[in-house]
């Protein structure tokens, strides 16, 4: 069994009128199995409620499963009260049906200002593959206190989904250090700069020791202020 994985931070409303024909163009092209997206606003000054960036993508892609989280209240994260309803989440389109679904709130740490979830969702292909949707808050260290309560979390719950998004840490030492007993990391695999502008590297796919990664890249400078990140993933045969 083979998937095909494609992970973008949707960078909110910048510029989106003009970035949305790109992403769909190179979503198209590299027709994923699966999409995750971050930073997903439903802003109802650009968009009737409901309607969120992912939604309005997939008008044109035409995934036909679909799963969102919301993670962020952005005008009670901004003090911007006077603001028209906005909301920030993470969203997961699929080619193949969603069976179960854990939307999980991750703990809001002293001086975070940010809250932060991840969205899990099993996906039925000839298999079942789990896959976790992240984005974890920015600066570094909180990234690391998130990374970590997520593996703890699904080991408590005997799970170990594909964990994909933007984790917000520079330190991909880290990240093998704490993950590695259980997961293959991708930028340990084929090392990427995800955020061009700065040079940085916060974006990562992590997959279960029962897979392989067959390819794993980024792609394109005009879709985000980050890159997208694309891995082709099979399950090893004994």
């Amino acid at each position: 069994m083979q998937i095909k994985i494609f992970d973008l931070n949707l960078w909110n409303y910048n510029n989106f009128e003009e970035r949305k024909p790109r992403i769909i163009d190179a979503i198209e092209k590299h027709d994923p199995d699966i999409i995750a997206f971050q930073e997903v606003r439903d802003d109802l000054r650009f968009n009737s409620k409901g309607y969120n960036q992912a939604r309005q993508l997939n008008s044109k892609l035409g995934y036909k499963y679909f799963a969102f989280m919301k993670t962020m209240d952005v005008n009670k994260v901004n003090s911007r009260f006077q603001n028209p309803d906005c909301i920030e989440g993470l969203a997961l389109l699929s080619k193949y049906p969603i069976a179960h679904v854990i939307r999980k709130r991750l703990k809001q740490h002293k001086e975070d200002k940010y809250t932060r979830g991840v969205l899990y969702a099993r996906i039925k292909k000839e298999e079942e593959i789990d896959v976790c949707i992240i984005h974890f808050s920015p600066g570094g260290f909180f990234g690391k206190l998130h990374l970590e309560e997520t593996l703890d979390y699904f080991a408590e719950k005997k799970l170990t989904p594909i964990i994909l998004g933007d984790l917000n840490i520079d330190d991909l030492d880290f990240i093998i250090s704490v993950a590695s007993k259980d997961y293959y990391v991708g930028n340990e695999f084929n090392h990427c700069i995800t955020l061009p502008e700065t040079k940085r590297t916060i974006d990562d796919i992590l997959i279960p020791r029962k897979y392989k990664f067959e390819t794993f890249f980024c792609t394109g400078d005009d879709l985000s202020d980050h890159k997208a990140l694309i891995a082709e993933v099979s399950k090893r045969t004994l």
